[in-house]
């Protein structure tokens, strides 16, 4: 009887989402999605399988459509191998990763009695609440935080040396509200993680107009690429490079044990604490090795394992 109960919650919250659109035909998906940008989405009802929807996407020249099976035990998957109890949280899930989609899911595309300019919010620019979140991962309150210089910057955020409840700490900000995704993906990676050679989450704070911080431990030597590139050969001792070594391999030894593949293992992604502990940082590139399907990614080749390269 529960089962059924928590069954009908959650088809009704799959019914009001404003990115389905309903028993709309697929003629009509398309013209709505063609103009539309890159990875913008929509949800059907299926035309040919009463009972199932459909996720239609806008691709680079084309709008792609794949059937979302409900089984008989409740559940949606679209490929057979990956299953939610919830067609939102299957949504959230491709909106964080293509997963064998022809590509992520950028922008949803609003039925017109939620939204009448046509776009709304995604994962990408909802306010962030603890649905969005990582069972284990906390909030962090934004007035808590006090946020000072600038300390490094990178393609999707900067981040700044700061106090969190009078203790030092690294934020990371967003620089495109877009990047949300990979921000709340890499927050979710972190968390589940626990190693004294990777840079420790304290957790996510929002501020009042929606910007995302990331905040962690605060490395005081910065990065392993700029400890080596601001030193002379004459006080950096073999010693030290063979224990930035140890530890980096150690942080990468625990990712994979936890079936994690970190992808982007470049010296910059290495930080040294005040004691000279290095500690592997930077997870927004990372995906769990059991994650099979094929995404669009940018990373450095030079440093990316050849199984990430190989989808493995």
């Amino acid at each position: 009887m529960m089962a059924n109960d928590e069954n009908s919650i959650k088809v009704t919250r799959s019914n009001t989402a404003p990115w389905n659109h309903g028993p709309i035909q697929r003629a009509t998906a398309e013209q709505l999605l063609s103009d539309k940008k890159f990875g913008t989405f929509l949800v059907r009802q299926s035309e040919h399988y009463p009972g199932d929807y459909t996720l239609s996407i806008k691709d680079d020249s084309k709008i792609q459509h794949y059937r979302v099976k409900i089984l008989s035990n409740g559940s949606y998957t679209v490929d057979d191998e990956i299953f939610f109890d919830d067609l939102k949280l299957l949504v959230e899930h491709y909106e964080l990763d293509a997963d064998g989609l022809c590509c992520r899911l950028e922008q949803a595309l609003c039925n017109n009695s939620t939204n009448m300019n046509g776009v709304c919010d995604s994962i990408d620019s909802v306010p962030l609440t603890s649905s969005l979140l990582p069972p284990t991962q906390s909030t962090i309150e934004y007035k808590d935080l006090t946020i000072g210089k600038i300390i490094g910057s990178g393609e999707f955020a900067e981040v700044y040396e700061g106090t969190y409840r009078k203790s030092r700490v690294a934020i990371k900000v967003l620089k495109e509200p877009n990047s949300a995704a990979l921000f709340l993906h890499e927050a979710d990676i972190m968390s589940s993680l626990k190693h004294p050679n990777l840079v420790q989450l304290l957790g996510v704070a929002q501020s009042p107009d929606n910007v995302i911080y990331l905040v962690t431990e605060f490395m005081a030597k910065g990065s392993l690429l700029h400890y080596l590139t601001t030193r002379g050969r004459s006080v950096i001792y073999k010693t030290d490079l063979l224990s930035f070594a140890i530890d980096t391999c150690e942080g990468l030894s625990y990712l994979e044990q936890n079936h994690i593949v970190h992808r982007d293992v470049a010296a910059s992604n290495v930080l040294i604490a005040d004691d000279n502990t290095a500690k592997v940082s930077d997870f927004g590139l990372a995906k769990s090795a059991g994650d099979n399907g094929c995404e669009r990614i940018k990373c450095r080749t030079k440093w990316t394992a050849p199984e990430a390269l190989e989808s493995k």
